[in-house]
């Protein structure tokens, strides 16, 4: 998840969960994006150019409307944020189930009673099911951060020692 999107990437993500609801294919939408963004994730940090072979893709996706929302956007010159697309429909998605995206930042891999015990805590916290995006950042020094598309919250041993540093100055 990132915390600022592209307006044209949210409307065409929403446009496309749109459509799909319309025509009752959410969830073999939500399956080809699924494969796509896994597909599109081994590329990066590249990114599809414009002129891409739509075509190609054709045979990659179960639902044939997915891949008429695909040819969309390569119209409208947007193969070069597939990716981001994908990203957002399956956000958009979640969130309408009543899930909220996460993005988990650790200062060390947790081992799985660890990232349990965190998301009961932070489903808690923000009164929602959480689907987490796991990463570890060891500039952190201890503890974790945490970031949805409205709140950032910071339990790091970093993120203490600059608001103490902070109160110092002050």
């Amino acid at each position: 998840m990132k915390t600022s999107r592209n307006k044209a990437v949210m409307r065409a993500a929403a446009a496309i969960l749109d459509a799909a609801a319309q025509r009752q294919v959410v969830e073999a939408v939500e399956q080809d994006f699924r494969n796509l963004s896994q597909a599109l994730a081994g590329l990066a940090p590249q990114r599809l150019p414009h002129q891409f072979p739509v075509e190609s893709l054709q045979s990659s996706f179960a639902e044939p409307f997915t891949f008429q929302a695909v040819e969309r956007l390569a119209h409208f010159g947007m193969m070069p944020r597939l990716q981001e697309v994908c990203e957002v429909f399956l956000e958009m998605l979640e969130a309408r189930r009543g899930k909220l995206v996460v993005e988990i930042t650790s200062a060390k891999p947790l081992n799985d009673a660890q990232r349990q015990t965190l998301l009961e805590k932070l489903g808690k916290r923000l009164q929602q099911e959480i689907i987490p995006q796991w990463s570890v950042d060891e500039s952190l020094l201890g503890g974790f951060t945490y970031r949805t598309e409205n709140v950032l919250g910071d339990y790091s041993a970093k993120g203490m020692l600059e608001r103490m540093k902070q109160q110092l100055l002050a």
